[in-house]
């Protein structure tokens, strides 16, 4: 299974002697199948020529924020949008403490901060520079950003020093890509039902028993098992936040029964469940049908347990 197939890449070249490499890897990426945007530093073309990766991807190479004098521009959010993926290689010292710190100098680092996709980095330098300690550090902020740091150490996703600053092989950053892609539709054609958020459980039209539960739990869950190809069916509490994957069928219900039937339903031809709601665990045995006036005396509710779902 070829899973660059179809996917868009933008490769972002920046200016190292390692920049010859970004040759082979659009080749090869095109090979495999990819339709790949290449977007290089001013300090990049001082090593490689936009002429020679334009002849290589049929595309326009994008280096500055307006491409003509009469205000034709690169949007950096479109390419955002856009890809599947954004690998940065090589990536030197520089660039990597300006994405690590937002500096949107270039159109390189302005593109990175509009990426919606997953981002590779493959740093390229030399041993001292990749050994310092602001070096480590600035890679360290990228990983907990969620970037991907390819070093030579493996071909894989390293996450410590292997004392190499040399970028990693143009094959060996595809196979990463390539068994990234694969992770991401390991769940493909499974049904699972999530359940997600609070819920509430009414006093009368205005009152109710609920807890805190925002729901970020079972929303990100949602959004983790579409990415990797499942049709997921999120049973959802009342919370403010909305789903982002096509994969997501979303299903509004407020009180324990109501969930209880939504996931019951939609459990029959699932192939899992991840039931991560905060359900009640009681709700008033009667239900006013009226907004209850405030008396003098004590207000007593009778509670009942709700269906453990």
């Amino acid at each position: 299974m070829n899973t660059l197939q179809g996917k868009k890449i933008v490769l972002g070249i920046t200016g190292s002697i390692a920049a010859y490499k970004a040759a082979v890897l659009t080749r090869g990426l095109i090979k495999k199948g990819a339709e790949v945007q290449i977007v290089i530093t001013p300090a990049g073309k001082e090593f490689i020529t936009p002429i020679t990766l334009s002849a290589l991807t049929s595309k326009p190479v994008v280096s500055e924020f307006f491409s003509q004098r009469d205000g034709t521009w690169h949007s950096h959010v479109d390419l955002g949008l856009w890809a599947d993926a954004m690998v940065i290689a090589p990536a030197t010292a520089a660039t990597i403490g300006k994405m690590a710190h937002g500096v949107a100098d270039n159109m390189l680092v302005t593109t990175y901060l509009s990426m919606k996709a997953p981002v590779f980095v493959a740093p390229a330098m030399d041993l001292d520079m990749f050994a310092h300690p602001s070096t480590q550090h600035n890679l360290d902020i990228l990983r907990s950003y969620g970037n991907h740091i390819i070093e030579p150490a493996s071909g894989e996703l390293a996450s410590h020093l292997v004392g190499k600053g040399r970028m990693e092989e143009p094959e060996k950053i595809i196979e990463v890509l390539e068994a990234f892609f694969a992770r991401q539709q390991d769940l493909a054609g499974r049904k699972i039902v999530i359940t997600a958020g609070p819920t509430y459980e009414k006093i009368d039209p205005v009152r109710f028993i609920g807890n805190y539960s925002s729901g970020k739990m079972g929303y990100a869950l949602a959004e983790a098992c579409a990415s990797r190809g499942a049709e997921v069916v999120l049973v959802s509490g009342p919370v403010t936040l909305q789903t982002v994957h096509p994969n997501i069928q979303r299903i509004d219900v407020e009180s324990a029964a109501e969930m209880h039937r939504a996931a019951a339903d939609a459990f029959k031809d699932a192939d899992a469940g991840i039931l991560c709601a905060a359900v009640a665990d009681f709700t008033p045995e009667q239900v006013a049908d009226q907004k209850i006036k405030r008396e003098k005396d004590d207000l007593v509710l009778r509670l009942k347990p709700t269906c453990d779902i």
